[in-house]
Order: structure tokens, then C-alpha cells, then sequence
């Protein structure tokens, strides 16, 4: 689990593949995409992005000040990235959530 963001925890899932061939080693597998879910003390708002940087773009936030995200689900409203650069706005996304999924055994 990577460090604290803005003095609250960081929360991380990464998707894996498997590397050519048939080993089931975990040193054969390949991350393929990481996301975060921290807090930006700056925005006052949880995000999620590809990295727990208040600074990134993240493709979506909440706007309720949880002092610890009680997972395994954070309730309310998320607001989500529509498109991009300049044209980008967030719109707020009733079925968008955040769910925690079991740890992948190895």
C-alpha cells in the first residue's frame, strides 16, 4: 500500500498480465495499469488518478471530506472527467463507485 497523500491514506489497485508462456511465478507478470484513490488536501476532495499526486489529473473526485474512507464502499456522489484538455468537465455520476476488491492471491 503506497504512503500517505495529504496526511490521509493511499489506496492502490493494479491490473496485471501475464507474461508469455505458462508460468504462474508473479515475477512473470507485467502491471498494466495502476490507480490511485488519495486524498488532495489542496482541492479538499478525494481523487482518483494514474498517480497519488495532488498535481495529476485525475478522472474523478468527491467533494465529501472523509477523514478515512471507510471502505469497502465510499457513498455519495462522484463527479467524472468528461473528455479532455480545455473541452474536459466534470459531471456528477450517480452510478460511478468505489468498491474494495479482495487482495489476489498468489
Amino acid at each position: 500500500m503506497p504512503q500517505p497523500v495529504g496526511g490521509r491514506p493511499c489506496y492502490q489497485k493494479v491490473k496485471f498480465r501475464q507474461r508469455a508462456g505458462d508460468s504462474d511465478v508473479a515475477s512473470d507478470k507485467v502491471a498494466l495499469m495502476q490507480v490511485y484513490l488519495f486524498w488532495c488536501s489542496r482541492g479538499a476532495r478525494w481523487k482518483i488518478g494514474d498517480r497519488p499526486n495532488p498535481s495529476c489529473k485525475s478522472f474523478a473526485r468527491s467533494p465529501l471530506d472523509y477523514r478515512r474512507p471507510e471502505l469497502p464502499n465510499i457513498t455519495g456522489t462522484w463527479l467524472v472527467r468528461r473528455g479532455e484538455g480545455a473541452d474536459a468537465e466534470w459531471e456528477e455520476d450517480a452510478l460511478f463507485r468505489v468498491v474494495r476488491i479482495a487482495p489476489a492471491t498468489q
